[in-house]
């Protein structure tokens, strides 16, 4: 089944009550296609998955441009208010407001939004705070140890984020911000452009599908 945001009956998702309270994350399964074909090229997923994150950041850097897959995602992602994320993005707030991250695990890929996308970027940072001190301070039995922490402490936030089946991303939510409904994935279609020596995907077409989920 495929849903287009744009088309989802909100008012009457929104009358639904859900029996529990959602925590502010949201886990988005993703797909890209090009030439109706699913991509499995690492270069071109990769590719793919930074335009996506560039999207989203873009409508939080700037509302009123925001492109329609952002407008789309926030109808049904209670994490994804880039107005309310773009005040908190102008006012400097503490908490990486705004933070969209795309990861890959055991060959499928998400987008992250809201407190878990958070989590990950500080687990992220705190490795690369962990490659700097080697680098420029050279390799220790301590050091060494610290950096191998981070990266396990990474994965393990990674596999705590997909497993938490609350955090999934859904058609629609309530007043509340409890999300109801069947869980959603986003497919992608992608088009290749050339941007001097580099071939770089844009996206063309996306739909949010109870099938990607």
């Amino acid at each position: 089944m495929f849903l287009s945001a744009s088309g989802l009956n909100l008012g009457k998702i929104m009358q639904i009550q859900a029996s529990n309270s959602q925590s502010f994350t949201g886990v988005l399964p993703i797909r890209f296609r090009l030439e109706e074909r699913f991509i499995h090229n690492r270069g071109f997923v990769k590719s793919s998955g930074d335009e996506i994150v560039r999207i989203l950041k873009d409508a939080v850097k700037n509302p009123e441009k925001a492109e329609e897959l952002a407008i789309d995602l926030a109808k049904i992602d209670p994490d994804f208010d880039y107005f309310a994320l773009h005040k908190r993005y102008k006012a400097g707030h503490i908490g990486l407001p705004g933070t969209v991250k795309f990861i890959t695990n055991r060959n499928k890929t998400y987008i992250l939004t809201g407190k878990d996308a958070e989590k990950l970027e500080c687990a992220g940072k705190k490795i690369a705070i962990c490659n700097h001190d080697i680098k420029h301070n050279g390799k220790t039995i301590a050091s060494v140890h610290k950096l191998n922490n981070a990266r396990k402490n990474y994965g393990s936030t990674i596999i705590d984020i997909l497993t938490d089946d609350l955090a999934r991303v859904t058609s629609g939510f309530n007043e509340l911000k409890q999300r109801i409904g069947a869980r959603v994935g986003l497919l992608c279609d992608m088009n290749i452009v050339k941007k001097g020596n580099n071939l770089k995907l844009k996206l063309e077409d996306s739909i949010f599908s109870s099938i990607i989920s």
